[in-house]
């Protein structure tokens, strides 16, 4: 994508919560496969966002160099925390429907 002018790699690193046999607190990179890819990202000079849900992937995220975090709609105080110290964005999801509320129960 770099070669065609991509100015961000996106990428996600959990699941999701809408699709039966999602989970957005189930990892889908090892550390060091989320790291390799924030490292040849940055090695190209581009940001990485993830799309990513509990605290576990936003914290993943996070400590493997990501840029910002999208959606992020788990993530706990200590995550945020971290995101600030490290200068990590959050993109927060703003709306939740009845339905999706009822899904991360």
């Amino acid at each position: 994508m770099h070669k065609y002018g991509s100015d961000w790699i996106k990428t996600t690193n959990t699941g999701g919560y809408v699709r039966p046999g999602d989970d957005p607190a189930r990892l889908a990179w090892f550390d060091h496969e989320m790291t390799a890819q924030c490292e040849t990202a940055a090695q190209l000079g581009l940001p990485v966002a993830v799309h990513t849900g509990a605290t576990e992937g936003c914290r993943q995220a996070i400590c493997c160099g990501a840029r910002s975090l999208e959606h992020a709609y788990l993530i706990d105080d200590e995550a945020v925390a971290l995101a600030e110290d490290v200068g990590t964005f959050i993109v927060p999801t703003m709306q939740v429907t009845a339905e999706d509320h009822e899904s991360l129960q």
